[in-house]
């Protein structure tokens, strides 16, 4: 089984917390509140500091690397899914974060799949809340219930089990007029070890506004295994793991990291498009050789 230094995420996460705080001592108050520009990349892993209300549809295109479980393994993933968020007031919010409907073509290596996904819920709170300067500090959980129906023969991606808890932090704040940083980490735990396996989480987020309501996009994301599922056998399918699509508790896994570029349209006040590609950065892909994702929000 895998081991993971806690402390070490700790650390790493309270230095950019820091560093973002300190960069942001130079954003300056505005007259009106710049508006929130959702991150991009693997939506269900990062969770937005800000406390607002928005609906988001989402559709990502997954192009599986080439080796996967078999010699001549690859296909592709699509997936359409969507969002909720509710402010209750300025420092609480309901979230609605997973909820939709996957389609895989495995080549060469799984049964092709589709179905709908697993339903993930829960709720934030702003310990620090700054509208005017776009500065927060947010923590908050989710509990991901195993309601999907996605199966690829004898191997279960979605479904079973008895869920997740997503327990995590997120920062958020401007830097000058028009570029905004944000930054969440957490763990994601499985309450059935024996099913599904646990992640630690982190992602950021960098937004600049090129030209009035036209944002350029660079995230990144990570995603590591802190103790592995026992539900598919290493031996026989091969050491990976589902990133933020599917958990195949999978008895031997790791870590992997992606960039994403893009960008965002801000067609009124109330509606952005944006669209961008994720690719891995690290030797282990798992599921990612590059997607494409494009949505559409609507903010209250």
């Amino acid at each position: 089984m895998q081991q993971f230094d806690c402390r070490k995420s700790v650390i790493i996460l309270a230095s950019q917390i820091v560093a973002f705080g300190c960069l942001a001592t130079t954003a300056s108050a505005q007259e009106h509140v710049r508006a929130h520009v959702p991150m991009l990349s693997s939506p269900t892993i990062h969770e937005g500091a800000q406390i607002n209300t928005e609906a988001r549809a989402i559709y990502m295109y997954n192009d599986i690397p080439k080796g996967f479980i078999t010699p001549n393994g690859q296909g592709s993933i699509n997936s359409v899914s969507f969002q909720l968020r509710y402010a209750i007031n300025e420092r609480w919010a309901l979230i609605m974060t997973k909820g939709g409907y996957v389609s895989a073509d495995f080549e060469n290596s799984l049964p092709d799949a589709d179905g709908p996904s697993n339903f993930a819920f829960g709720a934030k709170y702003a310990i620090l809340a700054a509208p005017s300067i776009g500065r927060y500090l947010t923590v908050g959980g989710r509990y991901e219930a195993p309601v999907g129906d996605v199966s690829a023969g004898n191997v279960d991606l979605q479904g079973g089990g008895d869920g997740l808890f997503d327990t995590f932090v997120s920062w958020s704040s401007l830097v000058g007029d028009h570029t905004a940083l944000q930054s969440s980490a957490g763990f994601n735990m499985a309450f059935d070890g024996d099913h599904d396996s646990s992640f630690f989480h982190y992602s950021f987020h960098v937004d600049h506004e090129m030209v009035s309501r036209f944002y350029a996009v660079l995230e990144g994301n990570l995603v590591t295994t802190i103790i592995e599922g026992d539900r598919t056998d290493a031996t026989l399918f091969g050491s990976f793991e589902g990133y933020d699509l599917f958990n195949f508790g999978n008895t031997s896994s790791g870590t992997v990291a992606t960039l994403g570029a893009g960008v965002r349209l801000r067609l009124t006040d109330y509606l952005l498009f944006g669209a961008g590609l994720e690719f891995p950065v690290t030797s282990r892909e798992d599921i990612v050789n590059i997607r494409f994702l494009s949505d559409a929000v609507l903010q209250f």
